[in-house]
């Protein structure tokens, strides 16, 4: 009993330290100018879309964040959901919704 309490133990605390290793990194900084963000959503490791709530845009990066590019809409977007990296959805507070094209 005492080999298989210390060996439970030494299983967590080398899955605790394996975790440590990998941590949150901000891209935050990679995205033009300072819009309220409002959802996420990669496909892959490098494709993804980010809404703001309070700037009219929709920002896509293919290389995992490093750089976004702009997309303007009629109005801001507080959800984006993609099915694949050529369709998407997003809508926002005022009832429409978006459908890439």
């Amino acid at each position: 009993m005492k080999k298989l309490l210390i060996s439970t133990f030494a299983f967590y605390l080398s899955t605790f330290a394996f975790a440590q290793e990998y941590g949150w990194t901000d891209l935050s900084a990679n995205i033009p100018g300072s819009p309220d963000l409002s959802d996420v959503f990669f496909v892959s490791d490098d494709e993804g879309w980010i809404t703001s709530s309070s700037h009219a845009e929709i920002y896509h990066t293919t290389d995992g964040g490093k750089t976004f590019e702009v997309k303007t809409t009629l109005y801001a977007c507080n959800a984006i959901h993609m099915l694949n990296e050529n369709v998407g959805y997003a809508g926002g507070a005022s009832g429409f919704i978006y459908k890439t094209t």
